[in-house]
C-alpha cells in the first residue's frame, strides 16, 4: 500500500494445411483448457544463433508485448518477411478469458483481452485458433496464387484484402498442457519460404517457453492482487510472508455492509443472491478504488478498506477526505444500482457505513498454515460499530468525530447526530453523516493530492 500516497502534500510445429481459423479481432476470444501435443525437442540455441540467445537470455524478463515484438523485428531483420505476427495467450484470470497481442512492423503493439465465454461464440467456433488449441497442429494457408484458400476462415479473406500473401499459425503448448498460439502473415509477394518457417519453428520451444514465464509471473501477480488487494498482493511478492510481520500504520477505515440480507438469503434463489452481492460489491470497491483506498477484506455481505496516510500521529485529512468523497459515490453508486433494480422489478438494497481514523496494525495475521493479510485494531473495531450505530438511527453513513475533526479545515461540511455510547468504549462519541445534499460533499483538494488518489 502506498501509504504515502494520500499526504506527500499534506502539510519449433509441423505445419499442415488442416482447417484452422485465427482467434484474432474478436471481442472476446481465447481457448477452452484442452490437451494439446508439446513442442519437439530441437537443438540447443544457445550457440550460433543470436535470436535464440537473446530469447533464452532476456526473453524471460521481458513484458509479453516486448517480447512478441523483438522477436518479430530480428526475424524480420534476419530475412523472415514478417509484417504481422499475433500471439494467442490463454490467462488464468478472473475477468479475462485471454488475450492477443498484435505487433506490425512501425505500429505500436495491440493488445486486445478476451471475455470468459467467447469460447461459446460463432467467432471463436468459427477461428483457426480453436482447432490449434484442440488439436496441437499448424495451418498454412497462401492467400493469392493459384492455391490461395482464403474462403476457409474469415480471418484469411480480411488479411488477403489488406494485402497479404500467406498466413501461418503455430501452437505452443505449456508444460502444463496450457494451449496458446502464434500466427505470422506477409506481404511479400511469394509468401514465405519454407526456409523462412523452418527457421520460426526451430525457435519455438524457446519462444514457448519465454512466454509461459512471463505468463505466469503476470497471473500470479494478477491473482494475488485480486484476492488480497493491490497493496498486499506487492507485498507478499515481496516477501512480507512471515507471521507476524505487521506494521503500524494511521489510516481511515471504512466498514460496511448491506442490510437486509440474511432476510433476502431466505427468499431468493442462490444464484440470484450471489449476483446481487457482486453487484454491491462492485459498487463499494469503485467508490474506494477510486479515491485511493484499499479493500482489505469482503466480510459476508461486509467490506472492510483503508485510506492510508504515512502521518505518525493522528489522520492525515487527505485520507478522511478521501474516505468521505468514496462514501458519496458508495450512495450515488447504489442509487444507481437501486433504480436498474426497480427498472427490472427488484427490491432496492440498503447498505450501512461507518468512517473512523486512526492507528492499525497492517499485515500477516493468522495460523501458520493460514495466514490473512488484513488489519486489526480498535480503530477497525470502532468503524464497525459506527456501522451498527448508523442502522441503529436509521442512516446510511456514521463518521466518528475524529474524522469530522481532520477534515474540518479542508471546509467539508457533516450533519452531526449527537452524542453516543458505543459498544466497548468507555466514552461517548459525537458522530456525524453526510449532509442530505451530497451536491456539496466534495471540496476542491490541491492537484497532486488529487492526482495520487
Amino acid at each position: 500500500m502506498n501509504v504515502g500516497a494520500l499526504c506527500r502534500h499534506a502539510p519449433p510445429h509441423r505445419l499442415q494445411d488442416d482447417p484452422m481459423m485465427e482467434a484474432e479481432r474478436l471481442d472476446d476470444v481465447l481457448v477452452p483448457r484442452t490437451p494439446v501435443r508439446r513442442a519437439a525437442a530441437v537443438p540447443s540455441v544457445l550457440g550460433p544463433d543470436p535470436i535464440g540467445e537473446w530469447l533464452a537470455q532476456e526473453g524471460p524478463g521481458l513484458p509479453v508485448g516486448e517480447l512478441i515484438a523483438g522477436l518479430s523485428e530480428r526475424l524480420l531483420a534476419a530475412g523472415v518477411p514478417i509484417d504481422r505476427a499475433t500471439l494467442h495467450l490463454r490467462l488464468l484470470d478472473p475477468q479475462f478469458r485471454g488475450v492477443s497481442i498484435e505487433w506490425r512492423p512501425d505500429q505500436p503493439v495491440e493488445e486486445i483481452r478476451r471475455a470468459h465465454g467467447v469460447e461459446l461464440t460463432e467467432a471463436y467456433l468459427r477461428s483457426p485458433f480453436m482447432l490449434v488449441a484442440e488439436h496441437g497442429v499448424g495451418v498454412r494457408r497462401r492467400l493469392t496464387g493459384p492455391n490461395a484458400q482464403i474462403g476457409d476462415f474469415p480471418i484469411l479473406a480480411e488479411l488477403h484484402e489488406e494485402g497479404f500473401t500467406d498466413y501461418a499459425m503455430m501452437p505452443l503448448a505449456f508444460h502444463d498442457g496450457t494451449p496458446n498460439a502464434l500466427s505470422l502473415a506477409t506481404r511479400n509477394p511469394g509468401g514465405f519460404s519454407e526456409g523462412d518457417l523452418r527457421r520460426v519453428s526451430s525457435l519455438l520451444p524457446m519462444v514457448t517457453l519465454a512466454v509461459e514465464v512471463i505468463s505466469q509471473r503476470g497471473q500470479v501477480r494478477t491473482l494475488l492482487k485480486t484476492y488480497l488487494g493491490d497493496d498486499a498482493g506487492e507485498r507478499v511478492l515481496a516477501g512480507t510472508i512471515k507471521r507476524g510481520d505487521v506494521e503500524r500504520m494511521n489510516a481511515a477505515i471504512w466498514f460496511s455492509d448491506l442490510r437486509g440480507f440474511t432476510a433476502m438469503s431466505e427468499r431468493v434463489a442462490p444464484e440470484v443472491l450471489i449476483a446481487t452481492l457482486n453487484d454491491h460489491f462492485e459498487v463499494m470497491n469503485r467508490a474506494i478504488t477510486a479515491h485511493g483506498g484499499q479493500v482489505m477484506k469482503l466480510i459476508g455481505d461486509g467490506v472492510l478498506a483503508v485510506f492510508p496516510t504515512p502521518v505518525r500521529e493522528g489522520a492525515c485529512p487527505y485520507a478522511g477526505c478521501a474516505a468521505l468523497d468514496a462514501a458519496r459515490d458508495a450512495v450515488r453508486g447504489m442509487a444507481e444500482l437501486n433504480a436498474r433494480r426497480r427498472a427490472l422489478g427488484q427490491e432496492p438494497l440498503a447498505f450501512g457505513l461507518g468512517l473512523h481514523a486512526g492507528e492499525v496494525l497492517y499485515g500477516n495475521i493468522g495460523a501458520p498454515e493460514r495466514l490473512d493479510f488484513t488489519v486489526i485494531g480498535q480503530a477497525v473495531n470502532e468503524a464497525s460499530r459506527l456501522e451498527v450505530l448508523a442502522r441503529d438511527l436509521g442512516r446510511t453513513v456514521a463518521i466518528s468525530s475524529t474524522i469530522a475533526r481532520i477534515v474540518e479545515h479542508m471546509g467539508r461540511r457533516l450533519e452531526p447526530l449527537g452524542t453516543f455510547h458505543l459498544r466497548g468504549l468507555a466514552a461517548e462519541e459525537e458522530v456525524h453523516t453526510l449532509p442530505e445534499d451530497c451536491e456539496d460533499c466534495g471540496v476542491d483538494v490541491p492537484a497532486e493530492a488529487a492526482a495520487v488518489r
